[in-house]
């Protein structure tokens, strides 16, 4: 929240049960930790990382980046297996005498309790690639490239085995495509509940949607189930604690279409109009799927009651809310 605080926003309530103020200033992008329990916030015109505390609501950590010479921009912050070390990608402007030069991107491999670079190198391994993540508990990668769920070691990158989406799984079948949204939300380590999407196998410029259940211990699929046309929509938000599915999607004049789907069959719901200011969107859902909030080039959420699309009382903050929202415990 503007101009430099971190909030925490309750949705039971819809009030804010914390505020942080951020002591390097403006804020520019955040990361939650693979624990979800602290939170790293870019600040001090992109060169200081701070870590908060989200059960404390406290500073526990500033990391300063600079080099003689040469200003720095943090673009990224990303966590290594254990917490201990992070992956930082910088740009970098050298100082020259009569003018600024752009120096290549930069990822800096950071020891956190020390506070030190480590190493410096041009690219991010392979084995952090854009599409992979930790599992649940943290001992190895997920990745989705290359049409398959892939399992790697976590330092090295050794594939320890895969799950095959690509063949088909009868004739005609297209291949299975993950949407990356797991409904358990990453919390369980043995089993994933993702939405993918398929060609149709007859129809073949039209793309099917269903859930699949993977079993992650044993490295298997379990269940696919096709549910039918997917659904033209954008900014899915979903709740972890229900299956339930808020997207916004077509506009009739000022107005969008909001609707409320069932993800244990992807049926819809119910539907509704509203119309809402410019750059508005769907930023988030209760975990319990019973509010769906829009927002965005503002100070306020709007708010939905999931079970009637009707409009809740809006609420209004101290600044204007912008970045990523974050679900944690608490």
């Amino acid at each position: 929240m503007y101009p430099n605080f971190v909030v925490k926003f309750d949705p039971e309530t819809d009030k804010i049960a914390q505020k942080v103020q951020l002591a390097g200033g403006m804020f520019w992008r955040s990361t939650l930790s693979h624990d979800r329990k602290k939170l790293m916030v870019v600040t001090n015109q992109q060169r200081t990382v701070e870590v908060i505390d989200l059960t404390t609501g406290t500073l526990v950590g500033n990391h300063l980046f600079q080099e003689e010479g040469i200003t720095l921009r943090i673009r990224s912050v990303r966590e290594c297996p254990g917490g201990e070390h992070w992956f930082i990608q910088t740009d970098r402007v050298k100082k020259e005498l009569d003018r600024y030069s752009f120096e290549p991107t930069e990822y800096l491999l950071y020891d956190v309790k020390n506070q030190k670079v480590v190493k410096k190198v041009k690219k991010l391994p392979d084995v952090m690639g854009r599409s992979n993540r930790l599992s649940a508990d943290g001992t190895h990668w997920l990745s989705s490239s290359g049409g398959n769920l892939r399992f790697l070691e976590a330092r090295t990158g050794k594939e320890l085995g895969k799950i095959d989406l690509s063949t088909p799984r009868f004739f005609g079948a297209g291949a299975i495509r993950l949407g990356g949204t797991d409904l358990l939300d990453r919390r369980d380590p043995n089993r994933s509940l993702q939405i993918f999407t398929t060609t149709d196998p007859v129809e073949k410029r039209r793309t099917n949607w269903g859930l699949i259940d993977i079993d992650l211990k044993n490295r298997k699929v379990t269940k696919v189930t096709e549910w039918g046309p997917s659904k033209s929509s954008w900014g899915m938000r979903v709740s972890y604690k229900k299956r339930i599915a808020v997207a916004m999607g077509r506009g009739r004049s000022s107005e969008r279409l909001m609707t409320v789907y069932d993800l244990s069959n992807g049926k819809k719901l119910r539907e509704a109009y509203h119309e809402f200011r410019p750059r508005r969107s769907l930023v988030a859902i209760s975990p319990n799927g019973d509010k769906a909030y829009v927002g965005v080039a503002g100070s306020d959420f709007e708010v939905f009651d999931v079970n009637t699309l009707k409009r809740l009382p809006s609420v209004e903050l101290e600044g204007e809310i912008v970045g990523t929202i974050h679900v944690v415990d608490g």
